[in-house]
């Protein structure tokens, strides 16, 4: 079997009685994996399908048309960061009594560290390859927008523990900054390095800071 150049490893095709919806979730995440790996030109119905080892033109029976592939790993991407965020910040929520400014740093901390080491590269680059079609795309840029509103209630919520007079507000400024991490990690090849110098009193500063 032919492979995508430069795309991860074919994983080996599925047991054909495999329902319809373990293949939508394969053909997602084949689609994001070819995001980050080749930018969202490389996102085709016949790369998804050699890199999974199907047949030509099994990815195109579940998303007929290209957008709809786009949009299959773009959902897979904010479910897959939803899930990861969800669980590190249930437990903070779930901790009894509030929060200071000093244990929210390390929370995010926590989170960007997370990314740095757990995180492939091709997974940050397809995250800044959405910022890009958000752009240029409105159904995309909706459901960009429906993932940092989720964000923002946790966010809102961590905040309002940690006792931000305004936790919404608080929650939107420290996005624009945590957004602007991620996305130099996604970027720049030796910044994974370098996160290290945003340490507790650098991230503790940008908290207080979105207190207002």
């Amino acid at each position: 079997m032919a492979a995508v150049p430069g795309v991860v490893a074919a994983v080996p095709a599925p047991d054909p009685a495999s329902s319809g919806e373990d293949r939508r979730a394969a053909i997602a995440r084949a689609a994001l994996t070819i995001l980050g790996t080749h930018g969202s030109r490389g996102l085709t119905h016949r790369a998804v399908d050699r890199h999974l080892g199907y047949g030509e033109g099994t990815s195109s029976a579940y998303f007929r048309r290209r957008a709809d592939l786009v949009e299959a790993a773009v959902r897979a991407l904010f479910a897959s960061d939803r899930a990861r965020f969800e669980t590190m910040a249930g437990a903070m929520l779930a901790a009894p009594g509030p929060l200071t400014p000093g244990q929210l740093a390390q929370f995010y901390l926590g989170l960007i560290e997370d990314v740095v080491t757990r995180m492939p590269q091709e997974a940050r680059l397809a995250r800044y390859e959405c910022f890009l079609l958000a752009s240029r795309d409105p159904a995309t840029a909706r459901l960009l927008e429906a993932s940092f509103d989720t964000r923002e209630t946790f966010d809102a919520a961590l905040f309002e523990k940690a006792g931000a007079p305004d936790p919404h507000q608080a929650a939107v400024r420290f996005g624009y900054f945590l957004r602007g991490v991620f996305l130099t990690l996604a970027i720049l090849p030796g910044a994974s390095a370098r996160h290290a110098l945003l340490g507790p009193a650098q991230m503790q500063r940008q908290i207080l800071a979105a207190f207002g």
